[in-house]
């Protein structure tokens, strides 16, 4: 059973976020600025993760033979630092600039957080 401010609260947080970056018309730059971003972000955790994942495909393949092991090392090596290293990097990044953009801000410590229930 869902509680009685439910939809309410989600409608809230829907209507204060395109009020802040301008969806659906109004500040189209901000908008676009923020979309474009996300792009970039989920870009960034699609490939850093997807990257991490070929891992057990790699280590799988040197239990089954380990005279290949200096070559899948280094193939892991090579993944870290040129795909998924580099996308982990984007991730906050990206992830900052959204919520400055949004002009979200960020919690201070103490604070309560924002009640779309009255």
């Amino acid at each position: 059973m869902s509680r009685p401010c439910e939809a309410s609260r989600a409608e809230s947080a829907i209507d204060l976020l395109t009020a802040r970056t301008g969806a659906y018309g109004g500040e189209g730059s901000r908008v676009n600025a923020y979309l474009w971003l996300k792009l970039v972000h989920v870009l960034a955790s699609i490939k850093a993760v997807g990257a991490n994942l070929t891992y057990f495909f790699w280590l799988t393949m040197v239990r089954r033979s380990s005279e290949h092991s200096a070559y899948v090392l280094k193939g892991i090596r090579s993944l870290d630092a040129r795909v998924a290293n580099p996308a982990y990097i984007v991730l906050p990044v990206t992830g900052i600039l959204m919520v400055l953009d949004a002009e979200l801000g960020f919690p201070r410590s103490g604070s309560q957080p924002p009640s779309f229930c009255t």
